[in-house]
């Protein structure tokens, strides 16, 4: 893993020099490109990092009223909190990432966090407002046909069933979460 992570962000140098020649101009597009470099440490468990470009990016977005780029600054910022097990902040971020994208008529961007907020409220134990959160994902992906990411909220409903002790909605939803 190790090794895999530092070959993850060692392809981010390109991005690196980017910034670095953009220095404060194009706000915009340095935004986007922290977003998109918060993610990459992200997954290269290096959760500071992470947090620290994520939330780079967000200010960027809120000082220029990017609401895409908060957005995706927001989402960015919540994967870093629960790469760290910071589920409330987690939790708060996803919030935060879906009241920027409604702003917006990206209903591809509205369900990326409300297809993930299940995930930190089920480790919270809420899990009504998780299976209603899923629901409503599950509603928007059919709309978009973004049917990869029907399977996120659908596999949620699946673990929330299973929590409840609703083995045949778990099994129904398992078959989804697959189909998909």
């Amino acid at each position: 893993a190790l090794v895999h992570a530092e070959t993850s962000t060692g392809a981010l140098q390109p991005l690196e020099d980017i910034l670095a020649a953009l220095g404060e101009g194009e706000p915009a597009l340095r935004g986007q490109i922290l977003a998109v470099m918060a993610q990459v440490y992200r997954n290269a468990r290096q959760g500071g990092k992470a947090e620290g470009m994520a939330r780079q990016a967000l200010e960027i977005g809120q000082r220029l009223g990017d609401q895409h780029l908060s957005a995706r600054a927001s989402s960015a910022l919540a994967l870093a909190h629960l790469n760290d097990g910071r589920i409330k902040e987690a939790l708060e971020s996803y919030r935060s990432a879906f009241a920027y994208a409604r702003r917006t008529d990206d209903l591809w961007l509205q369900g990326w966090p409300l297809q993930r907020m299940p995930l930190p409220l089920i480790v919270l134990g809420q899990l009504d407002e998780a299976e209603q959160v899923a629901l409503e994902a599950c509603a928007l992906t059919r709309t978009t046909h973004d049917w990869g990411d029907h399977s996120v909220a659908s596999s949620h409903l699946a673990s929330i069933a299973a929590l409840k002790g609703q083995f045949e909605d778990t099994e129904r939803q398992a078959h989804e979460t697959l189909l998909m």
